[in-house]
Order: structure tokens, then C-alpha cells, then sequence
């Protein structure tokens, strides 16, 4: 299983991360199943649900209160780095 913390080395969709491979468990803290929960809890620590996971249904929302124009097209990272500008 691939894991992901930000910021880190790498970079992907204005997105800087470092990742590791684990086997199957128990993900250490400050990492994150996907790059996209692991930039929310680096960028807006207090947004993040208690399981860590934000959901496109929330990124979503938050979009349209902010009212950004949007579809299903636009990817998470996106939608995401859209309501960062906005905020």
C-alpha cells in the first residue's frame, strides 16, 4: 500500500508529497491513504473529518458556498487547489 504526507519531495498537480510503500496495516500518523487527504490535513488541519478523510461531496459543498463554477470533470486536486484560491 502506497501512503502520503505533505509537503514532501516530490510533486504532482501543484501538489508536493512524500510517499512510502507499506505492507497491508496500520498507516503511521501524519500519513494519509491518498495525496489529496494528505494536502488537506497539511493545508487546513482543523477541515479534516476525524477519520482524516475529506470527501469530493465536501470539497464539493464548500465549492459551491464559495461559488466556484465546476463539473464532473474537474479532478479533485483541482477542485480543491479552486477553493484554496477562493478561501
Amino acid at each position: 500500500m502506497m501512503i502520503f504526507k505533505c509537503p514532501g519531495s516530490q510533486s504532482w498537480e501543484g501538489i508536493s508529497f512524500d510517499y512510502q510503500i507499506i505492507k497491508d496495516g496500520e498507516i503511521p500518523e501524519g500519513w494519509s491513504k491518498t495525496v489529496f487527504e494528505a494536502h488537506d490535513k497539511a493545508s487546513h488541519p482543523a477541515d479534516v473529518d476525524q477519520d482524516g478523510e475529506v470527501t469530493r461531496e465536501e470539497m464539493e459543498q464548500k465549492a459551491k458556498e464559495l461559488g466556484l463554477k465546476f463539473d464532473g470533470r474537474t479532478s479533485n486536486a483541482k477542485l480543491l487547489k479552486m477553493i484554496e484560491e477562493a478561501a
